[in-house]
Formats: structure tokens, sequence, C-alpha cells
């Protein structure tokens, strides 16, 4: 009886691999190839707004470009900039789906009550999913970044250093 089962499944296998293709290709091409979008939504949670251009790099991946300005109060404002590679999967495409990559970013505070400015880098990742609606999109995205910055920190940078989570709903239009 072990023997019948493994010819079995022997010959189910090389069977298998007999109508295996050798290779394939099953990503469907988007014809979009560039998206440039605003974000409010973090905002009215972390106080930064931001816009982004993101462009196909090939099939499943893209780049993603941003500025920001940051008004965390307490007379402290930021001008910041980030990029980010998107990969993306289930079924999806660039520019469209699925998709989570490593994100960094760099913001460059001042204080002007104090009279002090600080630089700060964060290196994290996002995880998004993106809508066409014709030319226009829809992008919910939630991420996860890490502050790092020097010894001092005056107020306003502090929700900004060690680990904290970013919301952010871009809002597009594809080209």
């Amino acid at each position: 009886m072990k023997t019948r089962f493994s010819f079995f499944f022997l010959s189910l296998t090389l069977l298998g691999f007999f109508f295996t293709p050798t290779s394939g290709y099953c990503q469907r091409a988007t014809s979009k190839n560039n998206d440039i979008c605003l974000d409010f939504v973090d905002f009215l949670i972390k106080n930064t707004a931001s816009i982004q251009y993101e462009w196909k790099g090939s099939s499943t991946q893209s780049w993603a470009i941003r500025a920001e300005y940051v008004a965390p109060g307490q007379g402290t404002s930021a001008f910041g900039v980030g990029g980010e590679m998107r990969f993306f999967f289930l079924d999806s495409r660039a520019l469209e789906g699925f998709n989570i990559g490593p994100a960094v970013d760099a913001y460059f505070f001042k204080n002007n009550d104090l009279g002090k400015s600080k630089i700060l880098f964060t290196v994290g990742a996002d995880f998004a999913h993106k809508w066409f609606f014709d030319q226009f999109t829809v992008e919910p995205s939630v991420g996860l970044r890490y502050g790092i910055t020097g010894s001092e920190v005056f107020p306003g940078i502090a929700a900004y250093t060690g680990t904290y989570l970013i919301g952010c709903l871009y809002l597009g239009y594809a080209w």
C-alpha cells in the first residue's frame, strides 16, 4: 500500500513539472505612470500636511517623493522632504492596489520663540491601498516611523521622536 501511494505521488509530481510553464507573466499593467496627490488627514492627526509625487518603476514597484509642512504649535514649525519605495502585491500592479515599502523623511524644525532649529530624520514603512477612479486616486495609508534627533529636543518635536504611527488619506490625480 505504501509503495502504491509513493508511486502515485511521484507520478503526480512529475506530471505537474511537465505541465508547468517555464516562464509566465501574470501581472497586468496599468495605463497610468504618474500620480500626484495631497494629504490633509495627517494634518488633523499629527499636524502634518503633505504633497506627494509617485511614478512607476516597474510593473510591481514604484517610487514616491513628498514635501511636508509640520505645524505642531508652541512656536515650532517644520518643512520636510521624504521618499519611499513601494512594492505592490496581491494581484496588484504598480500605482494601483495594495503596497508596502520602506520610507525615509528629513524634517527641518525651527522654534521662533527660542531661536533654535533642529534636523530630525525618520525611517519606517508604509502600508497602503490605492484605488483609481478614471484619472483620480484615493489612497488610505498607515505607517510606522522612528524619529532620530540629537540630544536636545525643544517643544513640538517630542511627538516626532521615537516610534510613532501615521495615518494618511491621499487624494490625487494620475496620468
